[in-house]
């Protein structure tokens, strides 16, 4: 996931998911390194529709 969101917008990706800044900014720079399971299946589909 880190490396999916190294080029996004967090502010877009916390509107479409739900997931809060702190959260985002966590698993893109490291200090998150297992996420839970709702916040994977989350950006998963996020993903899975941006492209």
């Amino acid at each position: 996931m880190k490396h999916l969101l190294h080029d996004r917008r967090l502010d877009i990706v916390c509107e479409a998911t739900g997931l809060h800044r702190n959260t985002l900014s966590g698993i893109r720079n490291g200090q998150i390194k297992n996420p839970s399971h709702d916040t994977i299946r989350k950006l998963s589909e996020y993903f899975a529709n941006a492209s």
